[in-house]
């Protein structure tokens, strides 16, 4: 309830046009821009571009290894990602288009556009995904290498939506929110669907 509450904040200060909000998140927008180490924008680019591919290919990944091993658990486990993922996207795509902000690069004059974007703005559908992606695992496995390692991805994805000057901050933020709640949302239905029928005792 907090998480939703964050996020309909969020939109509300947007849409209703809160001066202070708006000012604050194009100040970040600036800092972040101006303070990228410019010899690393490869890197963060290549970091945004493989986002989506990288949030497809982990359920792949799983069910191959869970048919290759004959463990059912890891079957599940790709189409819970895969559920989480497609109520992220129908999610994302709601909400970018019944916002439509505008990019920062097209309002702010100092923004620079290092990459490609079409849609509008709120929120950011890379960091969502890659949200997703992360909470779901840290979700499933218990491994604090893993959890710290797909963490790292999920925020290094943020920064460079950020970096690159496609997005504003509370884009970002949102999607963090967006991304977090869709994987909650998979976790659940899945728990319930495996308890009810006695498939598997999750994550245990």
């Amino acid at each position: 309830m907090q998480i939703l509450l964050s996020l309909a904040v969020m939109v509300s200060f947007y849409m209703g046009g809160n001066h202070t909000y708006i000012a604050i998140d194009t100040k970040i927008s600036q800092g972040v821009q101006s303070s990228r180490v410019v010899e690393m924008d490869k890197i963060v680019m290549f970091i945004t571009v493989t986002t989506y591919a990288l949030c497809l290919l982990i359920p792949v990944l799983l069910y191959l290894y869970g048919k290759f091993r004959q463990q059912k658990v890891f079957k599940f486990m790709a189409f819970q990602v895969i559920l989480a993922l497609a109520l992220n996207a129908l999610l994302v795509g709601v909400v970018k288009y019944s916002i439509n902000r505008p990019r920062p690069y097209t309002a702010v004059a100092s923004v620079e556009q290092l990459a490609s974007a079409g849609s509008p703005s709120f929120p950011s559908g890379h960091t969502a995904c890659a949200f997703v992606v992360a909470a779901t695992l840290c979700f499933m496995f218990k491994d604090r290498r893993l959890r710290f390692l797909v963490c790292l991805w999920a925020v290094s994805v943020a920064y460079s939506r950020l970096a690159l000057g496609v997005h504003y901050p509370s884009d970002v933020l949102g999607s963090v929110i967006i991304g977090t709640l869709c994987a909650f949302a998979g976790q659940a239905a899945f728990t319930y669907r495996w308890n009810r029928n006695s498939l598997l005792k999750p994550f245990s």
